[in-house]
């Protein structure tokens, strides 16, 4: 999975840039990932968060959200 950085491309207005074929476009899901995001790094900055803890915790949220998705999209 490519690396970006989701701030950079909230601050500057271009989460649409990183869909490809123009489907996700005509769907309102930036907020949502917004969400996803925010609570990541409320996780992520809070006081019992080990930064070992980061790179593996990162992993299982994408397959999550990756699987979840497999799972419900029909």
């Amino acid at each position: 999975m490519e690396n970006f950085n989701l701030k950079k491309y909230l601050a500057e207005g271009k989460l649409n840039e990183i869909a490809s074929d123009g489907y996700v476009e005509l769907m309102d899901i930036d907020d949502h990932l917004e969400n996803i995001h925010y609570e990541w790094e409320k996780w992520r900055g809070g006081p019992m968060t080990e930064p070992s803890d980061i790179t593996p915790a990162k992993k299982d949220v994408i397959r999550y959200i990756v699987s979840y998705l497999n799972r419900s999209l029909k």
